[in-house]
């Protein structure tokens, strides 16, 4: 019975432990007061467990206020989740998920050389298009993902492409006039998503949205390609919803933390 007991005080200990750790989540500094009230934990509780978490090194303590934050070993612990965060790993499912459920070609894109490099590629089980592939590089000012990659992207960068290179016609649908690339850009940035509406290939539309990492930055557009037989304009807030979806999940999933503090689309 002795053993039992020191047992399930160990656990509540573990437990206590774990819950004040978790609490930095929402604290960058906080005293023990302020833990002892929101816990619902004796000050000398909470002294004690903070202590102990200290010399494990995954708290420490401002010594121009006494007040506690994280310490190395939890930014450790942090980055070695972070390197473990592959974006295509973490995609893929999601990708394959969404594709199977629209029947749709969906595509995992990133910036790289002035172009949007496929890096996957989940297509329905009756595939209508056989191209672009993964590893395919493609413009971004025609593309949707494209767009999307080049909205967020520095203004030197946005600057230097739509204003220094040669914006590629196309279709007669191919935005290659600066002033209005710009316009669309700024629109992709405050309304989240971006459309390719046969601006690339003829029949062709597309829709993307952006996938931010654990530093809130664009690293990737998840889009969705399908035809103009099959996504008539009054299917695109369908897909819009799915996208978005679909890149704030794997947002999450890369350690994306200001659309936990929502509902996901």
């Amino acid at each position: 019975m002795t053993r039992k007991i020191a047992l399930r005080n160990a656990n509540r200990s573990v437990v206590r432990a774990l819950d004040i750790l978790l609490s930095f989540v929402s604290y960058d500094e906080v005293g023990i007061t302020e833990l002892s009230q929101s816990l619902n934990l004796a000050k000398s509780t909470v002294h004690s467990l903070l202590q102990t978490l200290k010399d494990k090194g995954l708290i420490e303590q401002n010594p121009e206020n006494s007040k506690y934050r994280l310490g190395l070993k939890a930014y450790q612990l942090g980055m070695r989740w972070v390197k473990g965060r592959d974006l295509r790993i973490v995609a893929r499912r999601y990708i394959q998920q969404l594709s199977e459920e629209l029947g749709e070609i969906v595509h995992l894109s990133i910036f790289a050389g002035d172009q949007a490099l496929i890096i996957d590629r989940i297509e329905p089980s009756a595939p209508f298009l056989v191209v672009p592939r993964i590893g395919w590089a493609l413009p971004l000012h025609s593309t949707a993902a494209g767009k999307v990659l080049l909205a967020y992207s520095p203004k030197e960068v946005v600057n230097r492409i739509v204003r220094e290179t040669k914006l590629a016609k196309y279709t007669a649908s191919t935005i290659t006039d600066p002033t209005e690339l710009e316009n669309v850009l700024n629109k992709v940035y405050h309304q989240g998503y971006a459309l390719d509406e046969e601006e690339t290939l003829s029949g062709i539309v597309c829709i993307a949205a952006p996938i931010r990492d654990y530093n809130s930055v664009v690293v990737a557009s998840l889009s969705i390609t399908s035809s103009v037989d099959r996504c008539p304009p009054e299917r695109y807030l369908e897909l819009i919803e799915r996208v978005w979806r679909g890149a704030d999940i794997i947002s999450v999933n890369l350690g994306y933390q200001d659309v936990l503090a929502k509902a996901v689309r």
